[in-house]
């Protein structure tokens, strides 16, 4: 395992918590920034800390061209499967280094 991630607000607790299980770095925007924080400079945060992105929010996709950034997996099942999401992640590390994600855009549901 050798990427390292950063949950956004909206990836369900279910998930971050089996990628922990599964032995992934990952640390959630609660617990970084806790209520409060603003997308553009979180991406840049993360590109800086070598954190991979994780959301399911569009706005990165768009922001994903404008910053500096370790590479963003969005998902757009509503409820994603735990499990499912694991394997796609596991699939994704597998294939790329991090130096190979950075500044790339990853949708999720091509790796399940």
């Amino acid at each position: 395992m050798t990427l390292r991630f950063f949950a956004d607000e909206h990836v369900p607790s279910a998930v971050t918590s089996t990628l922990r299980s599964n032995g992934y770095t990952v640390v959630t925007a609660q617990e970084r920034y806790g209520r409060e924080s603003v997308d553009e400079e979180l991406l840049g945060d993360c590109g800086r800390d070598g954190l991979v992105v994780l959301t399911n929010d569009r706005d990165f996709v768009e922001l994903g061209d404008e910053v500096d950034h370790a590479g963003i997996v969005v998902y757009t099942t509503p409820n994603p499967s735990p499990s499912e999401f694991a394997v796609a992640i596991d699939r994704v590390d597998r294939f790329f280094t991090a130096d190979e994600l950075a500044n790339q855009l990853v949708w999720l549901e091509n790796w399940l």
